[in-house]
C-alpha cells in the first residue's frame, strides 16, 4: 500500500512540474492581455501583445488583440505605433463595434500626430 500512495504522490508531484511550466495557451493569454487593459498597465498590453502575434499568428483572438495594442500605444502616447498597429486591425476587423472602436482610436491618433 505504502509503494502505490509512493508511485501515486510521484505522478502527482511529475505531473504538477509538466503543467507549471507549460506554455500559456491563446485563450490564457488573451485573458492576461485583456486583463492588464482594464487595469490601465498599456506597456504590458503592448508587449504580451507583440507575443501574442508571434506565437499565434492566424488566431480567431487576433482582430482583439491588435485592437487592444493599437489602443494602449494610444494611451501611452505612441501615436506612429498607434495608427500602425490599428490601421493592420482595420483590414482584419469583421465585428462592426471594433471597426468603430479602431476608428476613432485611429483617427485620434492621426489628429495628435
Amino acid at each position: 500500500m505504502k509503494k502505490f500512495l509512493l508511485f501515486i504522490f510521484a505522478i502527482f508531484i511529475v505531473d504538477f512540474f509538466v503543467f507549471a511550466a507549460s506554455p500559456k495557451s491563446e485563450n490564457s493569454l488573451f485573458e492576461e492581455i485583456s486583463s492588464a487593459y482594464e487595469n490601465g498597465f498599456y506597456p504590458g498590453v503592448v508587449k504580451q501583445a507583440e507575443n501574442f502575434l508571434k506565437k499565434y499568428p492566424s488566431s480567431e483572438l487576433l482582430e482583439k488583440v491588435l485592437c487592444l495594442e493599437g489602443e494602449s500605444y494610444f494611451k501611452i502616447s505612441k501615436f506612429a505605433q498607434a495608427k500602425n498597429v490599428l490601421s493592420r486591425a482595420l483590414e482584419k476587423l469583421s465585428d462592426d463595434d471594433l471597426k468603430l472602436q479602431a476608428t476613432y482610436y485611429l483617427a485620434r491618433a492621426c489628429y495628435e500626430l
